[in-house]
């Protein structure tokens, strides 16, 4: 056990581009894009802010973790866009959050990494996402 305590003392606030190659699969293969690495005291990941800037097809976001610095990823939620209507002067593009389940996301060091990929390619425009927690020191 421990004996110096870790405090959350940095705020993360990754702004990252999510890949627009298709890739459907959950079993950890095909494009994802890494959104955030953990540091060497850990880092908790609360939530991440995903925005379109045009037209998402049909699809979802999967949300993925590593443990060994991308190598293997393992499934651990999504957000379902379905088929938004596109952005346009009097339309905002689509955006949600994914908000991590029971007090967040966990990376305890540098090899742990937190990735997403699209399933379906936009139709234009990019997915961004914006990853929001804290790293401990």
């Amino acid at each position: 056990m421990a004996t110096t305590p870790l405090y959350a003392s940095v705020l993360r606030g990754d702004l990252v581009q999510v890949s627009s190659t298709a890739n459907a699969n959950r079993d950890g293969t095909g494009t994802i894009t890494t959104l955030c690495a953990g540091v060497a005291a850990g880092t908790r990941i609360d939530r991440i802010d995903f925005a379109a800037s045009g037209d998402l097809a049909d699809g979802c976001i999967s949300i993925f973790v590593s443990s060994d610095t991308g190598t293997t990823w393992r499934y651990i939620g999504g957000v379902d866009y379905g088929n938004p209507a596109a952005g346009s002067a009097t339309v905002l593009p689509w955006a949600a959050p994914w908000v991590a389940p029971r007090g967040g996301v966990h990376l305890p060091g540098t090899a742990f990494l937190i990735g997403a990929a699209n399933t379906a390619a936009p139709t234009a425009g990019v997915l961004n996402a914006q990853v929001n927690g804290v790293n401990f020191t």
